[in-house]
């Protein structure tokens, strides 16, 4: 087994014989130059500009965990989830317009069912120790290189740790993020449907999910699995008729008075994607250059290896990460939690395409 696939096929050992080769082995000289210099530029832009922004905000996003708590506690009073979010987001001035202004009532629906609020953190803890398993346990051929896959599980676990933060079951893209992580990591080729249902929770939870579907029902397509990648496709149309559904309950119970979004067109670029990354308890630790530094070379990882499950954890982390440049406004930075336990993945194969990038770039 060349070791570049180990993303995808870490649950055979590594062979003994040859090193990883990455995709990044399969660039002209000029093409790994140019990599190289990127890689360069954004690691100095990061350095000079840094992650924060005016307006961000570096834990749960505003009152948005007490508003949780308190339609939680509405819903196990006996009332609807819609009249008492929408009177909740109208006394603290949230918006209500448009209907993406109101979450879909999937995990305060959840939340309700539990009793307290010790077994709601719970929850949330036991999916990020899943899905952070899950991965060490695909990635487990990486350990013949003990210092690397030390350092690239401890980035990994840092990004699984946001679920043991305060009310951290309270926020949506957290577990949707978590959810999407662990579909990936169960995820095989012709082994699909654990994958699907860990998807279809996040969706149902975030509709933030659905370039995730939208990526891994491409995927499927193109390697030949038409079923497969019907069935991912399909949870999108599914979305979107529980979204006409929420739209037309949401409406009677809003008015014209109500405050609309101002919208999410951010093009904060790299700062805002940098900003993302801060969703790990490592990087919200330590100076701004370690973020700056760090992101790029995990994207660099993602980007350099191979196999099915790599190209899907690269067009997944590609794909939100480039709508990051271009969408967001800074009190939106909780969107990293999406791909907060993805990118760290990149680590784990950092050396091979440095390596590789080194030598393509030298004419080798």
């Amino acid at each position: 087994m060349n070791s570049n696939e180990t993303i995808a096929t870490a649950d055979v050992a590594p062979a003994e014989g040859p090193r990883f080769r990455t995709r990044i082995a399969h660039l002209t000289p000029p093409q790994a130059s140019l990599l190289a210099v990127l890689v360069i530029a954004l690691i100095a832009l990061g350095c000079v500009q840094g992650a924060p922004l005016a307006g961000a905000r570096g834990g749960p996003p505003g009152n948005d965990s007490g508003l949780f708590v308190r339609v939680v506690d509405h819903l196990r009073d006996g009332e609807s989830y819609y009249s008492a979010t929408v009177r909740e987001q109208r006394a603290l001035k949230y918006p209500l317009r448009p209907v993406f202004t109101v979450r879909l009532p999937t995990l305060a629906w959840s939340m309700a069912a539990l009793p307290s609020a010790s077994l709601r953190a719970l929850a949330v803890e036991a999916l990020a120790a899943a899905s952070l398993a899950a991965w060490a346990w695909r990635l487990r051929a990486c350990a013949r290189s003990p210092v690397s896959f030390a350092l690239a599980t401890l980035v990994l676990g840092a990004a699984h740790a946001p679920a043991f933060i305060s009310f951290g079951y309270t926020i949506y893209e957290l577990w949707s993020g978590l959810l999407i992580s662990l579909s990936l990591a169960l995820w095989r080729p012709g082994r699909w449907t654990a994958s699907l249902i860990a998807g279809l929770t996040a969706l149902a939870i975030r509709e933030l999910a659905a370039p995730y579907f939208l990526a891994m029902g491409v995927l499927a397509w193109r390697d030949g699995r038409r079923r497969e990648a019907a069935v991912w496709l399909v949870g999108i149309v599914a979305l979107m008729a529980a979204i006409l559904v929420h739209g037309a309950v949401l409406q009677p119970l809003v008015t014209a008075a109500d405050r609309g979004s101002p919208g999410w067109l951010g093009l904060h670029g790299w700062r805002f994607v940098l900003l993302q990354t801060k969703w790990n308890m490592l990087l919200m630790t330590t100076p701004d250059w370690v973020a700056a530094i760090l992101a790029p070379l995990a994207l660099l990882g993602v980007a350099g290896a191979t196999g099915p499950l790599a190209d899907r954890v690269l067009l997944v982390v590609g794909g939100y990460v480039s709508a990051f440049l271009i969408v967001g406004r800074p009190d939106n930075a909780y969107w990293g939690l999406m791909i907060a336990p993805l990118w760290p993945l990149g680590l784990y194969l950092l050396m091979p395409t440095l390596r590789d990038m080194a030598k393509r770039a030298a004419g080798r």
